[in-house]
């Protein structure tokens, strides 16, 4: 089994004393991830929260409820699946109100997989966007009535967005509507909204920065940084970041190196910084870092 970690969050913002806190959850708790678990994704169906577990090695997807009130424990499968799709990249979103995924592996395809969750949970490939080979980043986002994703290389710069829509002939179609080179390098990216404004956080390797962007002011339009910052030495050697929202809408973000350091940062309204809210100590050498609610609970899972 994995060695898998959760944090009950509770942001100076939303909480009634105003104090931030990261309490790590009673282990006897928590139900384990499977070993293997490469990525993991979450989202909420009939008003309940659920993770998948991806593993990319034996092709397998496993999704678990995130809490159960009657025995007060979190992760309790519900389902597993073998699939025939990409899992390197796993990010969730939602169309018409119902949870889907988009799901993407450079080293083997071009195509993204677009894949709907159904009631029983069981999750089915309904499109295959052809973004091309390598991408290291692929992300969805809303932005007034419509839906994107981004698709980024870091090794080329080459990034894209893509627009989505439901035409009469099939599940779905994407769209070119941007194209552009940016500097070589950037990873990390992690995508937050405040004022119904969408804003990203992302890392550059190569060159030791880390920007605040906004998108977007028009569908063909690119994003725009608000920040621009050399590295601070919190932000190298990261292993994963993930933003979230607390239950006010108030933007934060975790970080996690693979000494178990974990930082829980909270966004400036201006977007033009950061303050260390809490640091914790997690478990060595993981690799996969998750944020996600339970009702107006915010958590954090590393494993």
């Amino acid at each position: 089994m994995s060695n898998t970690t959760l944090y009950a969050v509770q942001t100076a913002t939303a909480s009634s004393d105003g104090q931030f806190s990261a309490d790590q959850v009673d282990p006897a708790m928590v139900n384990n991830l499977p070993a293997g678990t490469s990525a993991v994704a979450n989202y909420q169906l009939n008003g309940e929260t659920y993770i998948v577990a991806f593993n990319a090695t034996n092709s397998t997807a496993t999704t678990f409820q995130a809490y159960d009130e009657k025995s007060g424990k979190y992760l309790i499968q519900v389902a597993t699946q073998k699939i025939d799709f990409g899992c390197a990249i796993v990010e969730p979103f939602y169309m018409a109100n119902s949870p889907m995924l988009i799901c993407y592996d450079g080293t083997q395809s071009e195509y993204a997989d677009f894949i709907q969750v159904a009631d029983d949970f069981s999750l089915t490939s309904v499109y295959g966007a052809k973004i091309g080979e390598g991408n290291t980043t692929v992300k969805p986002f809303a932005w007034r009535y419509g839906l994107f994703f981004i698709a980024y290389n870091m090794n080329t710069g080459d990034v894209a967005k893509y627009q989505l829509s439901v035409p009469s002939s099939q599940a779905l179609y994407s769209e070119t509507v941007w194209t552009d080179g940016w500097a070589q390098g950037w990873t990390r990216f992690s995508f937050f909204q405040m004022g119904g404004e969408n804003f990203f956080i992302k890392t550059n390797v190569k060159y030791n920065k880390v920007n605040v962007d906004h998108f977007m002011d028009g569908a063909d339009e690119p994003s725009h940084p608000v920040l621009n910052i050399d590295a601070p030495d919190q932000m190298r050697g990261l292993t994963a970041v993930s933003a979230f929202t607390d239950a006010k809408g108030f933007p934060y973000f975790a970080t996690y190196r693979d000494t178990g350091e974990m930082t829980f940062n909270g966004i400036y309204g201006s977007v033009l910084g950061w303050d260390v809210e809490a640091t914790v100590t997690a478990e060595k050498g993981l690799s996969v870092l998750n944020t996600f609610i339970i009702k107006d609970q915010n958590y954090t899972l590393v494993c």
